[in-house]
């Protein structure tokens, strides 16, 4: 039986599948050929789609999840890929970017770890942060030479601005970089998942790390600074920041793996500066040190013990320093012979420990008539040609007008595969009463809840087309009910 998500993500991932093949009401042929899914909910299930028609931006979370989609085909016309539109698409690989194309906003191919290669096409004057976080596989970015915002490496494993001074992305599959001795600035999460790298090397000219810069960089062992850099320099493989006679601690590389010892001549621990260090088990922090930034040891799953000299002398913590650490970590005041569990140091010190609200998915408020303002058309292209929707232009039925619901709804019709380019609410419900109206659907399955039930009720009965209706499309209830149906036909 096809695999039925709940929680609103989608009904049916292919329709005769529904029907179990070792019951006498499997009938390959009625089901291929009788009936075609027409429209599906949030991670509808397709190899890859072609985009046409009058669509100027892919609106935010459109593809959120669908994760049996493997390349896409952006359109000539659009001009926004919007927040989190291929978000979580665990198996597209290919991309083709229109010329159109000037915005790609925040996290709108994150967590795609199929990508391999992204180009950049000329128009593109603003990136998002984060873009291209957690892309496992990639490795080549190139940016046309006509762009005037943008640019590449030549080892292209660095996306960068056009004069070269701010680095902007690593490719997350690259296992060796070479920074450009031009860059002065490493941007917000540039390094960000770059798992493969084991050292990186800062030239002469950086004078800005950006804190959250080497987050989740779980390879890196070693952080070279060219000697000549008057800002950085590397302090037994650690990055500090050059504070006249002393350093402040501006990153621990994410791969070490042994007990860290804080070198004495580190006064500050800057913020996120020991944060997603997964490896380290125990953390030594000298009486040098006076001040402990925000998001510290934010991360460190598996530190259980840390250690300062003396804690009396710090003069600051910041916020959330223990955010996401191990629950039985223990802080020791060394010169007290102290012991403190984290309840009770955030107490002792007056530290803000609860979660900081950072929203990256989830429940938002969408214009809904705004985003089907226009057509948006899809052609999918499947694998399986024995798919009943294997030529269907099909729709995302994922946006309602508060927040993003899924209606359900599924239409069982002789269309012969009929392509669907009608998304916009109107014209979607003037298509199906249509298609009713001339008798071509036989049967339809919808939920309650949606806006064009009575109608559909009301022309369902004019027309005899069967309705079947549910309040909730549970597995179990969806299964029972087709069967039932199935039955009837070919009684």
């Amino acid at each position: 039986m096809a695999k039925v998500h709940k929680g609103n993500k989608y009904l049916f991932e292919n329709l005769f599948k529904l029907i179990k093949e070792n019951t006498d009401l499997y009938d390959e042929e009625l089901i291929n050929k009788l009936y075609v899914l027409v429209t599906l909910g949030l991670n509808d299930q397709f190899d890859s789609l072609n985009t046409y028609g009058l669509l100027e931006e892919i609106p935010s979370f459109m593809f959120d999840g669908c994760n049996l989609l493997n390349a896409i085909n952006i359109p000539e016309g659009v001009k926004t890929i919007s927040r989190s539109a291929f978000y979580r698409c665990e198996n597209l690989s290919e991309i083709v970017f229109p010329n159109t194309l000037t915005n790609i906003r925040s996290w709108a191919f994150v967590r795609c770890p199929e990508i391999k290669s992204i180009s950049i096409p000329a128009n593109v004057n603003k990136l998002g942060c984060p873009v291209f976080v957690s892309c496992e596989k990639l490795i080549n970015i190139t940016v046309d030479n006509k762009n005037r915002s943008f640019s590449h490496s030549i080892d292209q494993h660095l996306l960068l601005d056009k004069k070269q001074k701010v680095l902007l992305y690593v490719a997350n599959g690259a296992k060796e970089v070479e920074l450009p001795k031009s860059v002065t600035t490493i941007g917000p999460w540039a390094f960000k998942d770059a798992k493969s790298l084991t050292k990186v090397f800062l030239p002469s000219n950086v004078n800005y790390v950006s804190s959250d810069a080497f987050d989740n960089c779980h390879g890196l062992l070693n952080i070279e600074v060219d000697p000549k850099n008057k800002h950085f320099a590397s302090l037994e493989g650690l990055l500090v920041k050059k504070e006249k006679t002393k350093f402040s601690l501006t990153r621990v590389p994410a791969g070490i793996k042994d007990n860290l010892f804080i070198p004495r001549e580190i006064t500050n621990i800057l913020n996120d500066s020991i944060s997603t260090s997964i490896y380290i088990n125990q953390i030594f922090i000298s009486k040098e040190v006076t001040i402990v930034g925000d998001y510290a040891f934010a991360d460190c799953i598996n530190i259980t013990k840390i250690t300062f000299e003396n804690l009396g002398v710090v003069q600051e913590f910041g916020k959330y320093i223990f955010l996401n650490c191990h629950p039985h970590l223990r802080i020791l005041d060394q010169m007290k012979d102290q012991y403190y569990t984290i309840s009770e140091f955030e107490r002792k010190f007056m530290i803000q420990s609860e979660k900081p609200q950072k929203v990256y998915q989830g429940q938002i408020k969408l214009d809904w008539q705004k985003i089907f303002a226009k057509d948006i058309i899809f052609d999918v292209v499947v694998k399986n040609d024995r798919s009943p929707f294997k030529a269907i232009s099909i729709q995302r039925d994922n946006k309602s007008q508060d927040t993003i619901n899924v209606p359900k709804i599924i239409i069982f019709g002789l269309t012969e595969y009929e392509k669907i380019s009608v998304l916009s609410f109107a014209k979607r419900q003037e298509k199906i009463k249509s298609w009713i109206e001339d008798d071509q659907v036989v049967a339809i399955l919808i939920t309650r809840d949606l806006p064009i039930y009575n109608d559909l009720l009301t022309l369902a009965r004019e027309h005899n087309c069967d309705l079947l209706s549910f309040s909730n499309a549970s597995t179990t209830r969806v299964s029972r009910e087709l069967e039932r149906y199935f039955q009837k036909m070919k009684g």
